[in-house]
């Protein structure tokens, strides 16, 4: 009988055992999953990051681009422009 339950006991731990490592490899698991995601989402936010810049230097540009003709067509015209800018900043500044 002593024997009977010393048997019960070892394979009481082996099933323990086997659980401990079928613990142990769904925590690795989940771990490489987690990772690999984390991984995947930096990749995705970089991508996304840069196709943003490149858009906004791509307006910036185009921006740039068209005030520089503008005072180059019309050089008296742009000058006055930020003549007035420059007065109307000047007014809202002076009234604080």
């Amino acid at each position: 009988m002593a024997n009977e339950q010393g048997n019960q006991g070892d394979r009481g731990n082996d099933r323990m055992g086997m659980s401990g490592q079928q613990v142990k490899e769904g925590v690795r698991q989940a771990t490489d999953s987690a990772r690999e995601m984390a991984s995947s989402a930096m990749e995705q936010g970089r991508r996304t990051a840069q196709q943003v810049a490149e858009s906004v230097q791509g307006g910036y540009q185009s921006t740039v681009d068209t005030l520089q003709d503008f005072v180059e067509e019309r050089p008296v015209t742009a000058l006055l422009c930020v003549f007035g800018a420059g007065l109307l900043v000047g007014m809202v500044l002076s009234r604080r």
